[in-house]
């Protein structure tokens, strides 16, 4: 028997923490598997009580926190934010594949920031290189090429380089 069962309504788990505010203890969920984790907190309510016991609104509780994960296990929740269909990229488009997406595109410098400038609104970070990495691909080096095949009736687009051309480069 738990001392909060025994002693209801005493809040034996409550105290005042460094800043003089009640904090309260909760509990962790022992588990030794997702799914037995799942099941757990389901049945014990326990992320109610967690969330609530960080501000009063359960929202931004849970936004702090997936905010604080995301940037401490950054590789972990991207691969779960993909696992869950969330885009999510998880590196930035390279000068070269920036390069060649935007010459393919036939798009000017000012198109392209007007829609860089969108994307990252959107997504919130950038998604390509800054735009000075580009431009010196443009100063005495190879571009590469866009080109399409038609493998099984569906167009595969890709880029390349002339291996003739890179050697003498």
């Amino acid at each position: 028997m738990h001392c909060e069962d025994k002693y209801p309504g005493l809040n034996l788990l409550t105290f005042q923490a460094f800043n003089r505010k009640p904090c309260t203890l909760v509990n962790p969920i022992s588990s030794c598997s997702y799914n037995y984790f799942k099941q757990n907190v389901n049945q014990s309510k326990w992320t109610d009580s967690w969330l609530s016991g960080i501000c009063n609104n359960k929202e931004e509780a849970a936004e702090w926190i997936i905010h604080y994960l995301g940037k401490k296990y950054e590789n972990k929740f991207t691969e779960v934010a993909v696992h869950l269909g969330l885009l999510l990229p998880s590196k930035v488009r390279d000068a070269e594949a920036a390069y060649a997406m935007w010459e393919e595109a036939n798009c000017p410098y000012k198109s392209q920031r007007v829609i860089l400038r969108h994307l990252k609104n959107f997504f919130e970070r950038c998604i390509t290189v800054p735009e000075q990495y580009i431009k010196e691909l443009e100063q005495g080096v190879l571009h590469p090429i866009s080109s399409q095949k038609d493998i099984d009736g569906k167009a595969v687009f890709f880029w390349h380089k002339s291996i003739d051309e890179v050697v003498a480069h």
